[in-house]
């Protein structure tokens, strides 16, 4: 990753941060590093990640991770949470997928929790195709985005898995969106 690359996630993160209610336990899908959790700090009860490009189980103060894809290799044993997040993230889920993904978050979230995600607006693409080209940010995923209009497409893949909308807003000029569902 570049410096700007880490600039955008950093964003993203701060911004889904202030979503997640004090003491939650957290399931940070596309995790990375961890950093969500480390940014969370304190306010974080328990924190859990799982990314496919993980190499092996990281175990930290507060939070673990592991690797795997999203829902179908979720541990069993993870437990429930209270706030899921997905940050620039389910974009690249197949429109085919999407309804799975919705239902297993709806499996995995406690009583009144969240899902918090960011999507990039749909005019992204071709300014990420120009920063790819000039090495400003390198990220072969940049090109599986299916389409997807996060403005369009988010609320109603939710509304049909028995979610609603708690929270809806953009931020960085209009370019990124924050949504967060609970449970209907």
């Amino acid at each position: 990753m570049t410096f700007f690359d880490d600039a955008l996630r950093d964003r993203r993160i701060s911004k889904a941060c202030g979503l997640v209610p004090q003491g939650s336990r957290v399931l940070d899908v596309g995790c990375r590093d961890g950093r969500l959790f480390r940014e969370l700090g304190s306010r974080l009860s328990e924190g859990y990640g799982i990314d496919p490009d993980l190499e092996g189980v990281v175990t930290a103060s507060g939070y673990q991770l592991v690797p795997g894809w999203f829902p179908a290799e979720m541990p069993q044993d993870s437990g429930t949470f209270d706030a899921i997040t997905m940050l620039a993230l389910f974009e690249h889920i197949s429109p085919d997928d999407q309804p799975k993904v919705v239902q297993k978050c709806k499996e995995l979230l406690n009583p009144g929790g969240l899902v918090i995600l960011t999507i990039p607006s749909k005019q992204v693409d071709s300014i990420l195709d120009v920063l790819e080209k000039v090495k400003l940010v390198v990220d072969d995923s940049i090109h599986q985005h299916y389409g997807f209009d996060a403005k369009r497409d988010t609320e109603p893949v939710f509304h049909a898995g028995g979610f609603v909308t708690a929270h809806k807003s953009s931020f960085q000029l209009g370019l990124n969106n924050l949504f967060a569902f609970r449970v209907a």
